[in-house]
């Protein structure tokens, strides 16, 4: 922003009116005039603008004596119009002159009649602020700050040049400064609080000064503070607390910072206390001493004091991490993870320590890591206090942590879960087993919820914990036993299920053996149950159920006698016959036995055939039909096979003989039926032909029966000869069937 082409207005809060003393503003070398009356300004940025309507309301002259009167022929200025053009709002605060025209805001002093006493130009002005309290315009005269709203170009019109206008004021600051054209006038301008500047609005002037000669000014007082010693870690929180103090408040008190010739913090306003802090956190600063300068300002003069800085090195931080507790067990295992840090960045080692004792020396602290590993440590049983101190070569610093080591506790393990059945009982041992990693004496206690199955008992020299059931009384059912073991100073437990189901019962048939059929099989048998159940019984062969029923048991297991199962029915054969015992839980038992059924009788053939003698002997052959009449009192189908003999040969009986003499019998099997054809023929020379049919039956077990028909062909008797003497062969040959018949029995 250039300075010389604005005028920069701002309001400020006026809680009172501070009247100034003459002597706080000007020696009496100099005159200066005060004016009152208002201000108006307009809205609207670029075309707004801020004019003046004040009047000339008090003279100071050089000899100290204050006019608010003209006299005539002396002093006409008294009343005069204060003028202030070409300010153009910028702002809500700010009016600045065209910037094409650096000198084109003027501040002039113009009689009603329009005679100009002295005009001015405002370049390099500003209008600033100081505190809360009061608005003022260069407070002190300083041609060479910018921050001085000075006045330039100042025209003097000295004696009243045109006759009319005579102004002792005017005529004594001419002579005083000796020129027309120059630099080193200010004006001061008040406003109380009432006003608005944001607007088109119009306020009093609570006071307006315009003097030319810089006051006696009392130099502001620098106070840097004690000497502060911290360390590298307390830097970045450090704030050093400078004041400055100023008797003649004035409006402009700045101050900085320095270090030698670095400027640590720029020139900044003071607060409304004085203070001038320098916050460290920024700064780099390193550790050493450090002599640090508050410089004070207040517009003209400046003043400076000194406070030492020493930032010491930091030391480490230690941390042993957060307290531990284990088990004996656990202890090797364990590894404790302490850290180092360090707020210079320093290279740290670590040490571990129990007391005096060192656990671990001292080791290079990599990524701030200080871990303490137990492993090779003979830690034991307790509590125990390990210390971690973090050295960085320059300072040191510890933290301690605790490590409890507790007993470890024994290890129970009944076993697998079981399942038995009731009979196994007495012969069945848990085998629990106790462990301990201290190597503590154990002993075992067996519970089935709050029961005690087996007292508190040493374990055995491997940990054994054996639970020996055949002196418990278990029913059936799921059983939870828990084993508990103690070393001394912890117990532990674990259980197991016993599950006891009920037993199956036995079976013993007897009756195996060799059977003629049709006679009666007695199949005896024995039943057990070692739970005492109703035991339910079935003979069967396959799904045929021959005998069945119930009887009690007795528990223990003790054999029963089942009733007999008397059989009659049996065919021929292998039967595999099955004995069925149940006790109603789904538990049975089948045991098997075989019985053979055989047949020694042979069969029983009656053959009768439809003829026995062929007459007349006409060489023709005849159809016979034999009924064999065979059965099997096993009733198993019987084969019949049938073999035809002569008496007499086929060929060669002499005139007339034919042959062959018979057919080869057909046997019908089912019917029993034998057919066949016999020549009707015999031997001129003999007693005629005697045809024998010889049947054989055979039953299915081989026994066979034989049985014979003759059939004749006689030579020339009569019937009634041929008949009987037929009648009384087949009694020979059925006499003959008998007797072998009974043989085959």
């Amino acid at each position: 922003m250039n300075a010389k082409r604005k005028l920069f207005i701002v309001l400020t809060i006026i809680l009172s009116l501070t009247i100034f003393a003459e002597n706080n503003w000007a020696a009496t070398l100099l005159p200066w005039v005060r004016f009152s009356g208002s201000y108006n300004t307009t809205a609207g940025i670029g075309t707004g603008s801020l004019t003046l309507n004040a009047f000339v309301n008090e003279m100071d002259y050089l000899n100290g004596n204050v006019w608010k009167a003209n006299v005539s022929g002396i002093e006409t200025i008294y009343g005069a119009r204060i003028v202030l053009s070409g300010a153009v709002r910028t702002g809500n605060y700010s009016f600045n002159g065209d910037p094409s025209n650096p000198d084109d805001v003027t501040f002039s002093i113009v009689s009603s009649d329009g005679y100009v006493y002295f005009t001015s130009t405002l370049a390099d002005s500003i209008f600033t602020q100081q505190g809360l309290y009061f608005v003022w315009l260069n407070q002190w005269l300083n041609a060479n700050d910018l921050a001085t709203l000075n006045l330039h170009n100042v025209v003097l019109r000295p004696n009243g040049d045109d006759g009319a206008h005579p102004s002792r004021y005017i005529s004594e600051l001419a002579a005083y400064l000796g020129s027309t054209n120059v630099s080193g006038m200010k004006m001061q301008l008040y406003v109380p609080p009432s006003g608005n500047f944001t607007t088109n609005s119009t306020g009093p002037i609570s006071f307006g000064l315009i003097d030319g000669l810089q006051s006696l000014n009392t130099p502001p007082a620098a106070n840097a503070g004690p000497d502060v010693t911290i360390s590298t870690n307390q830097v970045a929180a450090t704030i050093i607390q400078g004041v400055v103090i100023d008797a003649d408040t004035a409006y402009t008190l700045t101050c900085r910072w320095i270090e030698g010739v670095n400027i640590l913090q720029d020139w900044v306003p003071v607060g409304i206390n004085g203070e001038c802090p320098l916050n460290l956190s920024a700064l780099p600063l390193g550790i050493g001493v450090h002599t640090l300068t508050l410089e004070a300002n207040d517009g003209q003069e400046a003043s400076l004091d000194d406070m030492v800085l020493t930032i010491n090195n930091s030391a480490p931080n230690a941390n042993a991490g957060n307290d531990i507790a284990v088990t004996s067990e656990q202890a090797a295992l364990t590894e404790i993870q302490g850290t180092a840090t360090d707020f210079d960045g320093n290279t740290l080692q670590c040490l571990w320590t129990e007391g005096a004792a060192i656990l671990q020396d001292w080791t290079l602290a990599i990524n701030g890591g200080c871990p303490l590993n137990l492993s090779a440590l003979s830690l034991g049983i307790g509590v125990h206090t390990l210390t971690l101190t973090a050295s960085d070569g320059t300072a040191a610093s510890a933290d301690d942590m605790i490590f409890t080591i507790n007993n470890t506790p024994p290890i129970a393990n009944a076993g697998e879960n079981i399942i038995i059945t009731s009979d196994l009982i007495a012969v069945t041992t848990i085998q629990g087993i106790a462990t301990d990693f201290d190597g503590d004496a154990l002993t075992c206690l067996w519970t089935e919820g709050f029961t005690v199955l087996q007292d508190w008992t040493p374990a055995g020299i491997s940990g054994e914990c054996p639970l020996n059931l055949s002196a418990l009384s278990l029913g059936l059912g799921l059983h939870t036993l828990t084993l508990e073991v103690y070393d001394g100073q912890a117990t532990s437990s674990n259980t197991m299920d016993l599950t006891i189901d009920n037993s199956a019962p036995h079976a013993a048939p007897g009756g195996a053996g060799v059977y003629i059929i049709n006679t009666p099989i007695i199949l005896p048998g024995d039943a057990s149950d070692f739970d005492g159940d109703l035991l339910y019984y079935e003979w069967a062969e396959g799904t045929n159920v021959l005998c069945s029923g119930s009887i009690q048991s007795v528990a223990g297991g003790t054999a029963v006698l089942l009733p007999d199962c008397v059989v009659s029915n049996l065919s021929l054969g292998m039967h595999t016959i099955s004995l069925k015992i149940s006790d109603g839980y789904a538990q049975q038992d089948i045991k098997y036995i075989t019985v053979q059924i055989i047949d020694n009788i042979a069969p029983t053939i009656k053959p009768i055939a439809n003829k026995y003698i062929l007459w007349p002997p006409d060489h023709k052959m005849v159809d016979i039909a034999i009924a064999a009449n065979a059965s099997d009192n096993s009733g198993c189908p019987v084969t019949l096979n049938a073999i035809v003999t002569s008496n007499e040969p086929e060929y060669g009986l002499g005139s007339g003989d034919q042959g062959p003499d018979w057919t080869q019998p057909v046997i019908t099997q089912t019917t029993g039926m034998i057919y066949l054809q016999l020549r009707a023929e015999r031997s001129g020379r003999g007693k005629g032909r005697k045809y024998t049919i010889t049947i054989t039956a055979a039953d299915c077990s081989g026994n066979t029966s034989t049985a014979k028909v003759k059939i004749r062909v006689p030579h020339d008797k009569d019937n009634a000869d041929r008949e009987r003497e037929d009648r009384e062969e087949r009694d020979r040959d059925d006499r003959h069937d008998c007797n072998n018949n009974d043989r085959a029995d």
